[in-house]
């Protein structure tokens, strides 16, 4: 005769096995570096997509109320004439992103792969210089590039292509080989600047030029993505400077000039990227 307490362990057991048969089922929600590529991958109601995209492009989501935060944006007038493209190219993973960077440039997707219509428009509206920080561009630049006085232009607009990275480093040297350009071309104005996604190497150009090109007339720039990630990149492409012999940087393209535009010490780019963070910091406040 089977007792009682048999058929309570018997039942207890099969729960037990059950229960580690089951798999546990939980709501995964990224981290917020991982946000972007879910994003894309049409893992998220829009809705949802949009709380994640204004955490991540604050600047388009001028005053966007994201959970206990609201961020505020900045303008210039060139963006106030482009503004509406963000609205024109909104299709989930193919926005164009524009945001206001210094008095007047806008930072965003890469422009050379979006239409024809949208690059056209920008050009017309004062853009007159492409800063490219993507790593591989050849199969999107065939029959486009035309050299004068020796620079490159694509489709009429001067193109400086400055392949950074905020992570590995991996590319530090072909980059650092480009910033004479990348300063000059900032210094100019009038600048389209974009990765391929318009985000974070983008904002690690943006900050990088505002810290290492000390006369530099922009604002600190308000980061989208992580802070941390990007001022250490910066200070690690500013150390492989300061450790290069004269002859090195002779053979790098970077002249006296370009060195005295640098901060003189580490204290000096400490400072500068203290001013990044804060603005940063103050333009995502909490309620």
């Amino acid at each position: 005769m089977v007792s009682i307490n048999s058929i309570k362990t018997g039942i207890a057991s099969a729960a037990r096995e059950l229960k580690a048969s089951k798999p546990v089922v939980k709501e995964f929600v990224p981290e917020f570096k991982e946000a972007e590529r879910f994003a894309y991958d049409g893992a998220y109601e829009p809705s949802v997509y949009d709380t994640i995209r204004a955490h991540m492009y604050p600047q388009i989501f001028s005053d966007y109320n994201v959970g206990k935060a609201v961020v505020k944006g900045t303008s210039n007038p060139t963006f106030k004439t482009l503004e509406h493209l963000n609205k024109e190219y909104s299709r989930q993973g193919k926005e164009i992103r524009l945001a206001p960077i210094g008095q007047d440039s806008v930072r965003g997707r890469n422009i050379v792969t979006m239409p024809k219509q949208a690059f056209d428009e920008v050009k017309q509206k004062g853009i007159q210089r492409i800063v490219d920080l993507r790593a591989e561009v050849n199969s999107t630049l065939n029959g486009r590039v035309n050299i004068k006085g020796g620079k490159q232009y694509v489709d009429g607009l001067e193109y400086v292509h400055v392949p950074v990275s905020y992570k590995d480093g991996v590319e530090d040297l072909d980059a650092i080989k480009a910033f004479p350009k990348f300063f000059d071309a900032m210094d100019k104005g009038h600048v389209y600047i974009g990765c391929n996604q318009g985000s974070h190497r983008t904002d690690f150009a943006v900050a990088l030029n505002y810290a290492l090109n000390t006369p530099t007339r922009d604002v600190p720039p308000i980061l989208y993505l992580s802070t941390p990630d990007v001022t250490n990149g910066i200070k690690r492409i500013y150390k492989k400077i300061q450790k290069m012999s004269p002859s090195e940087r002779q053979a790098m393209g970077l002249t006296d000039e370009f060195i005295s535009k640098l901060p003189k010490d580490r204290a000096a780019l400490n400072e500068r990227l203290l001013k990044i963070t804060n603005v940063t910091k103050e333009a995502k406040e909490i309620k």
